[in-house]
């Protein structure tokens, strides 16, 4: 704050050079900002493990249907973005919006969910033990928001970002509740 109010005092003093204070100032104000709520949310994160937060037995595709299907039958009816794909209950992927972007509509027909998803790997997978606050980066940046929970060798959730924030609120609710004093 001290930053901002020297450079507008200086800048009412007519000297226009400390308007760069100003955004100084600001640019300070808001990275501090930003690290103070990033301490709030990894102390709310604290201790929620993966399994605590998923949305447990998601909705899944068979990667041998077609495109077209995926999208009339799955996307356009749930308004969800991503589905797990499995085969004889084996995971194999993840599809996604994204997936499918990009594809021409008219190739939509021959195209096979399997010829489009994303193909299972360690970055779209995570454990039901696991700390959500350990995965997070990994959630963020190599798994596009969302990751399969999987829990020996079958599927048992699904983690996205709005999972954690339902996990945060629910937290918040009960300490809440907790601090109530008994009537």
């Amino acid at each position: 704050y001290i930053l901002i109010l020297v450079g507008v005092v200086g800048a009412f003093a007519g000297n226009i050079s400390l308007i760069w204070f100003i955004v100084l100032g600001w640019i300070l104000l808001q990275a501090a900002d930003a690290g103070y709520n990033q301490v709030l949310y990894r102390e709310a994160l604290e201790g929620i493990k993966v399994g605590q937060a998923m949305t447990q037995n998601p909705e899944t595709v068979d990667p041998d249907i077609n495109v077209e299907e995926m999208v009339k039958d799955h996307f356009m009816q749930h308004h969800w973005i991503a589905y797990p794909v499995v085969e004889d209950g084996n995971v194999k992927g993840v599809i996604t919006i994204k997936s499918i972007e990009n594809l021409p509509r008219r190739s939509w027909k021959r195209k096979r969910v399997r010829d489009v998803m994303r193909p299972l790997s360690l970055d779209i997978v995570t454990q039901p033990e696991e700390d959500v606050s350990e995965i997070l980066p990994k959630l963020n940046t190599k798994a596009e928001g969302r990751m399969l929970v999987i829990k020996g060798g079958r599927l048992i959730g699904i983690l996205t970002k709005t999972d954690i924030g339902k996990a945060i609120v629910r937290r918040l609710r009960s300490e809440g509740e907790a601090e109530k004093p008994a009537a």
